[in-house]
């Protein structure tokens, strides 16, 4: 997003902003549904946008104040008090999300008062007038609310921006982000594809493209969708990840084992592909050496793919209760492995369970809290 600029025509249209105040008072003020042309003429710079709204307040408020102070003008400047934080917050947003793509699962990989702080962030930029947002505001937004956990919100605002960037490859990958998240899965596939095509070459695209291909058509589909890795991109380790993760779930635990020990060769504190071993080594026999490596990843990395992992091993242990119960608290944290576990060998022991058909249907429990070790 950081390379596009503000056209000609769009700085020329300023000038016609201020011209028209009245037909802006309108559309901001929701009198009138804005045109195009409107949109497009205050889609300036910040400084410019933020001028241009506050002569549009002052215009309201003196027309409402012509024989006094009203309560017309006070609920005016109450209005336009919030609506110019509310630019401040789009502003700051533009300046606080992490670049695109996003993973599958970025939210859980967020300090928790890091979402607290988007979400105080969107709170206050709800009131700002979205006729005065940028194809760039629009983005912040939807990132920030599928970061927040907000995917209703962020699709909303993903496909804002993609009014003005269709071909945008990040916008597209987030949307996709914010479908597989709120369970949709199929989709998702179909914006990760669109975002795949057109960047053949990010390994964070190509890798959730593959997850959401398990999600929502299964092992064989995941491991079809890595003949476009290519040879130079497979041997990524952001790309082994995934494809450590998709092996871990196959029959073929030797195979499997060896390519996340490759994988750990180059990165060997990747508690994700540690989980996968772990797994792994459980299906081998060696739940001793799995529990010890599980003891360890507890103690350094209690996150969501811990969770997964570990749910996955009990199952395979034929601890169901417990595992569902890990499960559970692996969804809560990371909405993304709803419908990765949906087509996960690894759970076929309690896919006929009700609990089990609830979570990956998106109907998420609180649950019982655990005590994060094993």
């Amino acid at each position: 997003m950081a390379n596009r600029q503000i056209t000609s025509t769009q700085l020329a249209a300023v000038g016609g902003l201020l011209v028209g105040v009245a037909a802006l008072l309108n559309s901001i003020f929701g009198f009138l549904v804005p045109t195009p042309q409107q949109t497009e003429a205050v889609a300036s710079t910040y400084a410019t946008r933020l001028d241009a709204y506050i002569k549009v307040c002052n215009q309201q408020i003196k027309w409402e104040t012509q024989n006094g102070e009203t309560s017309a003008a006070r609920s005016t400047r109450r209005r336009c008090d919030k609506g110019i934080d509310g630019l401040n917050a789009v502003k700051e947003l533009g300046a606080s999300v992490p670049s695109s793509p996003l993973p599958l699962g970025a939210s859980s990989q967020l300090p928790a008062r890091s979402r607290a702080t988007l979400r105080q962030l969107l709170t206050t930029a709800r009131p700002a007038p979205p006729a005065l947002f940028t194809a760039q505001d629009w983005a912040a937004i939807g990132t920030a609310s599928v970061l927040s956990r907000d995917y209703a919100a962020g699709l909303t605002a993903l496909n804002e921006a993609l009014k003005s960037y269709p071909t945008d490859a990040a916008l597209l990958n987030d949307k996709g982000v914010a479908l597989f998240s709120s369970g949709d899965p199929s989709g998702a596939l179909e914006a990760f594809k669109q975002a795949r095509n057109l960047s053949p070459h990010n390994p964070t695209i190509l890798s959730n493209y593959t997850l959401a291909s398990f999600g929502a058509r299964g092992l064989g589909a995941a491991l079809a969708s890595t003949a476009f890795w290519g040879k130079q991109l497979a041997s990524s380790v952001p790309l082994l990840t995934t494809k450590g993760f998709i092996l871990s779930t196959s029959t073929n635990a030797t195979y499997a084992l060896r390519i996340v020990e490759k994988t750990l060769a180059s990165w060997p504190t990747n508690y994700e592909v540690l989980g996968d071993k772990a797994v792994i080594l459980g299906k081998l026999g060696n739940s001793a050496a799995a529990l010890r490596l599980f003891a360890v990843l507890f103690k350094r990395a209690p996150t969501s793919s811990t969770f997964y992992n570990y749910a996955r091993f009990l199952i395979g242990q034929d601890k169901k209760p417990a595992g569902m119960l890990w499960l559970r608290k692996a969804v809560r944290e990371n909405h993304a492995y709803a419908a990765i576990a949906s087509n996960d060998p690894d759970f076929n022991a309690i896919k006929s369970d009700p609990n089990f058909r609830a979570l990956t249907a998106g109907e998420i429990t609180p649950g019982i809290e655990l005590t994060p070790s094993p």
